[in-house]
């Protein structure tokens, strides 16, 4: 701004509004005051400073005397002309013409009130709607406010929570898995029980905040409705009680709904302590408990967002409007960089450095949260078959946000653009980063990896089948060493035995025929004919019995090569015989307890494998097995030894999800599992090792690393949505 613009500015008489009304901020301290405006009911905060400055705003001096009254105190023509054009844009300043001055506030405010009903509308993922006002039903209600928010009332319900969440976590640790099937097994009457429960929680929070307000005397007086992601609930308006002195009943106002839903807590608590498991009270209590306790951690209580935590920070704090004084910090601190000027940490009321940083966190946060809900709202429309009423939710929510944005940066833009100058130099060097960072987030590719765990397994298994049906004789032992050839298991074939005979008996006879024949066709033409129908049939039956022998042979299972045994899968038998106390359940054919049992034939009776030769098997989820392929580069980790890292490859992919995890495997936490089965299909992926432990055994644990495809920062993130933030159908 040039010299003579400030000059023409601070020759300008203002007024500031008598019917305004002022309340300190803090009892210990005047360093801040309330401005309370009685046309909006809008609150704002000032500085001592600020006040002595608005206070002489009287219409009767000019800017320029103003600023001379303050000239030891580091106030500049541009820090007071900003200082009355906040004034300005508040409407806490007199209109210029005097005698349309009630008519002109009267519209301003209007139009204030317009435009946030504007605002609401164009949010449609958190809409209010104003309902009454509850003054006269707080007024009834001052007793019970009184004696809900006193020490002693407050006490008790403490030691009564310790005492009963005590009997809840003690009975949670006897009967976790009845508590985790309660949770589940929601049919459509509990789960609209469920709702109704929540919907109540929720109005008696609110009512609380109310209460809390009739309690220190603080007005109330808007109720209504608020849609928050299509989920009704109340709201009450408590912007009266920043008229508080007393930071401590401020937070007290702020947090009065985390109290009432810890009170409702305790009372679902005992519900559910003393009914029986299968009332449906018991479920709706213990829902309830679940409800209060999460919405109390991720919602209310967390001071990333708007709600209770955040407001009791702020008073805790001692920092009113913490999100604008936030943004404010961040907005200062950047301009401050740019323009080389000396930043002036008296104009917050805390540490500039962490209001920015808390302002970041909380900004990242915020967006986390609209994001998650616009892909919440578009799965849940686009699965009802009315995607075009979620895109338009979405492109709402996403113009409001962002015009809001533009118009805080368009309004701190032109409070900085006239008042200090920008240095090239460091403009460009904030260019040059936020491309970078662009670059870094949209194009610039990352290793990517897949972990998972692994089992190792041996590299060349060779499978032994059963080639005859029969009844297990005898076996030999898993883990045992045998010989090439050397039997490992023997059936019983009756039956075959018995054909061997019959067929043994027709060959001997039809050889005594072809000798007798032999004799006779020297004289008899007749019995040279005969012979030959003799000598074919005989040549069938041999063929036959040579066939039962192999057949017979093959009840004696043996190895193909020299190694070591491994059981096989287990199997049920399907034929006992009736010898008793045997254990008959799943067990490997090569087990003891199957002697006796019916073995068919084609099944899987054990594995040899080379000691020493060894590979992993990997279990990959669905999502990542999509990225695989042959030949990825793998590092492993075994938990025998793990200051090493091994190398391999990718060997064989599995083209069906495996039906079960190994034993080994059962409870890792890399596999999630829902009533003994997993959340979402598993595969089979082997890999090669290029070398492994030296004192390495089957069945021992690892952990892999497979390198995927490069991918951009981008890229991740939207996989990580995709495979995490998903609703629960």
């Amino acid at each position: 701004m040039t010299d003579d613009l400030i000059h023409l500015a601070l020759s300008q008489k203002v007024r500031l509004r008598l019917d305004i009304q002022w309340y300190r901020y803090a009892q210990s301290s005047d360093a801040t005051w309330v401005v309370r405006d009685p046309l909006t009911l809008e609150y704002f905060h000032l500085s001592e400073l600020e006040r002595s400055i608005a206070c002489l705003l009287d219409g009767n001096r000019t800017l320029g005397e103003v600023l001379h009254q303050f000239e030891g105190l580091s106030v500049t023509a541009a820090w007071l002309l900003q200082f009355v054009a906040k004034l300005e844009d508040a409407c806490l300043l007199v209109p210029r013409k005097f005698g349309d001055a009630g008519r002109v506030l009267w519209g301003r405010s209007e139009s204030r009130r317009r435009n946030s009903r504007i605002q609401r509308l164009l949010s449609p993922l958190a809409i209010s709607i104003p309902l009454f006002d509850p003054t006269h039903l707080l007024n009834r209600l001052t007793f019970p406010a009184q004696v809900l928010f006193s020490k002693t009332f407050a006490l008790l319900a403490f030691l009564s929570g310790v005492s009963i969440f005590y009997l809840v976590l003690n009975r949670l640790l006897r009967e976790s898995t009845n508590f985790s099937d309660s949770l589940l097994a929601i049919d459509s009457s509990r789960a609209a029980g469920l709702l109704g429960a929540y919907l109540c929680v929720k109005s008696i929070h609110e009512l609380g905040h109310a209460l809390a307000c009739r309690r220190w005397n603080a007005e109330c007086h808007e109720v209504g409705v608020l849609l928050l992601a299509f989920m009704p609930c109340l709201y009450c308006d408590t912007s009266d009680c920043w008229k508080l002195s007393d930071r401590w009943r401020r937070a007290s106002v702020a947090a009065a709904g985390i109290y009432v839903e810890f009170l409702i807590a305790i009372i679902a608590a005992g519900v559910w302590l003393i009914t029986s498991d299968v009332s449906p009270l018991h479920s709706i209590a213990a829902n309830t408990m679940l409800v209060c306790s999460i919405n109390t951690l991720v919602v209310n209580a967390n001071p990333l967002l708007r709600y209770d935590g955040y407001y009791v920070l702020s008073d805790i704090w001692n920092v009113p409007n913490l999100a604008d004084q936030s943004r404010e910090a961040t907005g200062e601190i950047v301009w401050s960089w740019l323009t080389g000027k000396k930043l002036d940490p008296n104009r917050w009321d805390a540490s500039p450095n962490t209001l920015a940083i808390f302002g970041a966190v909380s900004s990242c946060y915020r967006l986390f949260v609209i994001g998650a809900i616009c892909w919440l709202v578009w799965a849940v429309t686009n699965r009802i078959g009315v995607p075009l009423a979620g895109l338009l939710l979405i492109s709402l929510t996403l113009v409001t946000s962002l015009t809001g944005a533009g118009l805080r940066a368009r309004t701190w833009w032109r409070q900085h653009m006239y008042t200090d100058y920008i240095r090239p130099s460091r403009l460009a060097w904030l260019v040059i980063i936020m491309v970078c960072a662009l670059w870094l987030f949209f194009w610039q590719r990352m290793p990517t990896f897949v972990a998972t765990r692994a089992v190792t397994n041996f590299s060349d298994r060779s499978p032994i089948f059963a080639k005859q049906s029969g009844v297990l004789l005898d076996c030999s032992p898993a883990g045992r060493t045998v010989q090439a050839d050397e039997s490992i298991a023997r059936l019983s074939g009756t039956q075959l035995r018995m054909d061997w005979l019959e067929t043994l008996g027709e060959v001997r006879q039809l050889e005594l025929r072809a000798e007798h024949l032999k004799l006779l066709a020297i004289d008899e033409d007749r019995a040279a004919a005969e012979l030959a129908s003799v000598i074919q049939e005989l040549s069938k039956n041999q063929t036959q019995l040579e066939i039962l022998e192999e057949e017979i042979s093959s009840l004696e299972i043996r190895a193909p090569h020299a190694g070591t045994l491994l059981s096989g899968p287990p199997y049920s038998p399907q034929q006992l015989t009736s010898l008793p106390n045997h254990d008959r359940g799943m067990h490997s054919v090569l087990d003891e307890t199957n002697l006796g049992s019916w073995v068919n034939r084609g099944d899987l009776v054990a594995w040899i494998v080379q000691p020493g030769d060894f590979m992993l098997t990997a279990y990959v989820g669905e999502n990542d097995a999509k990225s695989l392929q042959l030949g990825m580069p793998v590092r492993c980790r075994w938990d025998c030894e793990l200051g090493q890292v091994y190398t391999g490859r990718i060997s064989k992919i599995s083209p069906d999800p495996i039906d079960e995890l190994p034993e080994t495997l059962i409870g890792e936490r890399s596999f999630p599992t829902r009533e003994n089965k997993l959340e979402q299909p598993h595969y089979e992926v082997d890999i090669e090792l290029a070398a492994s432990p030296p004192e390495l055994a089957a069945k021992s644990l690892a952990t892999v690393h497979i390198q995927t495809p490069q991918k951009t920062a981008f890229e991740m993130l939207k996989r990580f949505v995709d495979t995490n933030i998903r609703p629960a159908w």
